[in-house]
């Protein structure tokens, strides 16, 4: 039974106690001091049932908006996490799943701690939500919020960016944490080729280029003033 519940029952069990205690009055106490202890009572029980209403009408609107938040999750491209502050899970979008290859169901409830490291289904999860387990971490942003970090891991080759948030109620409390991630390994290991493309061919250019070069420099040398056109070209 959760708190909330557990607040109502008290609450009905003392309204239960109280209009048994007015009923009694009727036959213990003066008409006037019995008639006044069911005016208290009913005042009571008015202030009972708009608590009660305020309590679902709130309830509600949290539920609204947090329907709202998922569906803004699920419908983002990059991974997006939702975690309270003891790194339970709340939500994960299809993204996520396809980013650490796992369902939802088996992720949903589940606390992310360090020691999730020695499951290799879990591994790469647990160093995004703790890149300070990761191979390499670099801190982005500065100090506050949101927080960005670069991660990259091994065993597989991965490279991310996390922007990690704050989910705060109206009165400025986290109620919980929200991690975007990016995976930037296609677009980073393509830049990587290019470079490596690049490099390659300069080397290989750089050797028939010299030739090339060396050659007209010789046949300048031996060419005699008696063909000055095609010294010009040559040259």
């Amino acid at each position: 039974m959760n708190k909330e519940k557990k607040v109502f029952w008290l609450f009905y069990i003392l309204l239960t106690l109280a209009f048994a205690i007015s009923v009694a009055n009727f036959f213990f106490l003066t008409p006037s001091l019995a008639g006044l202890n069911l005016i208290i009572f009913a005042g009571f029980v008015f202030i009972f049932l708009k608590a009660a209403k305020n309590l679902s009408r709130l309830k509600t609107e949290a539920s609204l908006k947090a329907t709202e938040l998922k569906t803004v999750i699920e419908n983002i491209k990059d991974g997006a996490l939702i975690y309270d502050q003891n790194f339970i899970i709340s939500a994960m979008n299809k993204a996520s799943e396809e980013i650490f290859a796992l369902p939802s169901e088996e992720v949903i409830s589940k606390k992310i701690e360090p020691a999730l490291m020695k499951n290799p289904r879990l591994k790469i999860l647990t160093q995004v939500v703790f890149p300070s387990l990761a191979p390499t971490a670099s801190q982005i942003s500065q100090d506050g919020w949101p927080q960005i970090v670069d991660i990259s891991t091994d065993d597989p080759p991965r490279q991310f960016r996390t922007t990690l948030n704050r989910l705060l109620d109206e009165d400025g409390k986290t109620l919980g944490f929200l991690k975007l991630i990016q995976d930037l390994t296609r677009e980073k290991g393509i830049a990587q080729s290019k470079e490596e493309f690049i490099t390659i061919a300069s080397h290989q250019l750089r050797t028939p280029l010299t030739a090339i070069n060396w050659s007209f420099e010789h046949l300048l040398k031996n060419l005699d003033d008696k063909k000055p056109e095609l010294k010009e070209i040559v040259s």
